[in-house]
């Protein structure tokens, strides 16, 4: 079982909506998949409204059990959890050592990356294979190739793709869904599972990227 933590250095970033589309990308992908919020997220909200539609299975939890959830997925047979974590250090130091991979979203304006830099260099220390994903970008801003060249120049890896155009991922989330559900084939539905396959990879290997076979999950929330 593979364990990715979505951490932010900062609120507002669009941490919720990375994590569950990343969520329905790999589940999309063949894989049994475990999303896990905290009581009361965002993320719960959307599975609870849109149950019949994603084809990944949510568990709220508190932080501090964290390790008792991941032996309970284990048991249950997931291949693959994903871990939706609030901007809190301290929690992230909790989701970290027990993560595989550690995706950051970020966007690219001076607050946003200065709170994001701290908190990659926290995540760094625990050996985490850090990806930052930059969000709220608009195209062929300068500030976005800046934001880039600093976050590899800090060690961590980028994806190809950035999200553009917000509006549309949020959207989903207001009827319940992820892009991957209200508008599977749109440009932004292609760059998260572009960032999926990024990610697939480091995780599995390339292999991994083929698609598999769609298994048969459950959709209701997980008590």
């Amino acid at each position: 079982m593979k364990v990715v933590s979505v951490i932010p250095g900062k609120g507002g970033v669009g941490t919720t909506m990375l994590a569950t589309s990343l969520s329905s990308a790999a589940a999309h992908q063949g894989h049994s998949v475990l999303l896990l919020a905290e009581h009361n997220s965002g993320a719960l909200w959307i599975a609870e409204q849109n149950q019949k539609s994603l084809p990944f299975k949510t568990k709220p939890i508190w932080f501090r059990d964290l390790a008792l959830h991941l032996e309970w997925a284990r048991f249950a047979d997931f291949d693959l959890v994903i871990i939706d974590c609030p901007r809190d250090l301290s929690i992230a130091a909790i989701c970290a050592p027990s993560s595989d991979l550690v995706v950051m979203p970020c966007r690219p304006a001076i607050f946003d990356m200065h709170s994001t830099r701290k908190a990659l260099k926290l995540v760094q220390s625990f050996q985490n294979i850090v990806i930052v994903v930059l969000t709220h970008c608009d195209k062929f801003d300068p500030d976005t190739l800046d934001a880039r060249q600093i976050f590899l120049k800090d060690g961590a890896e980028l994806p190809f793709d950035d999200i553009y155009r917000r509006q549309a991922y949020s959207h989903a989330m207001e009827v319940g869904g992820t892009i991957l559900e209200t508008k599977p084939n749109s440009e932004e539905a292609e760059k998260i599972r572009s960032i999926w396959r990024y990610i697939s990879n480091r995780l599995f290997g390339a292999a991994d990227i083929r698609q598999k076979p769609q298994r048969k999950t459950k959709l209701k929330a997980v008590a």
